[in-house]
């Protein structure tokens, strides 16, 4: 038996969303992040939420000059001039992600934890709070792990509970961001649906997973090298697109061909069709060191403590990245979804739709991404080799 979702978002009243574009460099910024993970991992689960990181880098580059501005912009997508104009639509988004009508909940934070020996410029601290709306507070001197952990813990409702094991002393300043979302599908899948299949893996071993069932319709799209489903929330802002890449396709092919453009013109694509789709059930977790990846993307030079130029953010001394560390975790079950990232960067001193009914059947590894439709930004995303079945929770999404 396979099961079947009835899908059609709305926006407030109940009328059609109109499609947004994200802003310039953020999607970009998101995709070729995800593809950098990925070819450093084949094969392997991949969890981000390039929401959180784009945030924590962006405040970041705030503070940058010179050659380290203009090697962060290109790694996040954007011309150095395009920095305020993209500052205001993110200041603007952070404002009034939370704070809607609709059911889901939707939390993003930021902040920034610098020594006591660091003079920050007064610019700098003023745009944080203004732009950034961050909490600006000093690394206690006694434990401060603690405290940057106690923080994380809070802003993503205890689904990740530290970043950071210690504090290093050299340590001259911490830019945060948290992320955290959940809510329901619009229409769940029924739990008694639910059976037992075969997932295969790229590697070409066999694993048995719980299967989510429903039938119904769905804005889809097929193509001949993907099938791509839309799975709604209860708050219409928010989805989950499925990805599937063709049985004789790899996942990391179709990664590797997918970029802004090219998934706009595909969502503008999505048409309602009558069809059957099976998920796993699962969740992902993540937790890793952005460094070399965003090395990679072209950001080496904000790493350089002989070449970083972060005057913005304080002229007492040179100053540059150590490290970008980053946490993720994501659930998906029959009733809804709830995933939560956080983000750490340590700062150092020194095609036509179907016509027939479909079927899509995830029992190969598949792309997924949860997607604010109203801003056009990917606050999670997952590239899904081997399903992990989610474990209980104190409550159901959505609750």
């Amino acid at each position: 038996a396979t099961l079947c979702l009835t899908i059609v978002p709305v926006g407030a009243g109940g009328l059609p969303m109109p499609p947004m574009s994200p802003p310039a460099g953020d999607q970009g910024f998101a995709l070729s992040l995800l593809k950098t993970l990925c070819r450093r991992q084949p094969a392997a689960n991949v969890l981000v939420s390039p929401v959180s990181v784009y945030t924590a880098l962006m405040m970041t580059a705030n503070g940058a000059r010179g050659e380290t501005r203009a090697a962060m912009a290109r790694a996040l997508g954007f011309e150095p001039p395009a920095q305020s104009a993209l500052e205001t639509q993110l200041s603007a988004y952070l404002a009034i992600v939370g704070r809607g009508a609709g059911p889901a909940t939707v939390h993003l934070a930021n902040a920034i934890w610098a020594g006591t020996h660091i003079p920050l410029e007064a610019g700098y601290v003023a745009t944080l709070k203004a732009t950034y709306h961050a909490l600006v507070a000093p690394l206690p001197a006694e434990d401060p792990a603690a405290a940057v952990n106690a923080w994380v813990d809070r802003q993503t409702r205890g689904r990740i509970d530290s970043i950071v094991d210690n504090v290093d002393p050299r340590l001259s300043m911490l830019l945060l961001n948290a992320a955290y979302f959940k809510d329901a599908w619009r229409t769940p899948f029924p739990p008694k649906a639910t059976t037992e299949g075969a997932f295969y893996s790229t590697a070409g071993d066999q694993m048995t997973v719980a299967y989510m069932r429903r039938r119904g319709q769905f804005d889809y799209l097929a193509d001949a090298g993907f099938q791509l489903v839309s799975l709604p929330y209860r708050d219409s802002r928010f989805r989950m697109l499925i990805l599937l890449p063709a049985a004789d396709r790899p996942l990391g092919a179709l990664i590797d061909a997918l970029d802004g453009v090219r998934l706009d013109r595909w969502l503008q694509d999505l048409r309602p069709a009558e069809g059957r789709v099976s998920l796993p059930r699962f969740q992902l977790s993540a937790g890793f060191s952005l460094k070399k990846p965003l090395v990679e993307m072209g950001m080496g030079t904000a790493f350089d403590g002989g070449r970083a130029d972060f005057g913005g953010i304080t002229s007492s001394r040179p100053f540059a990245i150590g490290d970008v560390r980053h946490r993720c975790v994501l659930k998906v079950d029959e009733a809804g979804s709830e995933a939560a990232a956080v983000t750490a960067v340590e700062m150092f001193g020194s095609a036509p739709p179907a016509a027939d009914p479909f079927e899509l059947r995830a029992e190969r590894p598949f792309l997924c991404l949860l997607q604010d439709r109203s801003a056009g930004r990917i606050l999670f995303m997952g590239a899904v080799y081997r399903p992990e079945a989610p474990g209980p929770t104190a409550s159901s999404p959505g609750s």
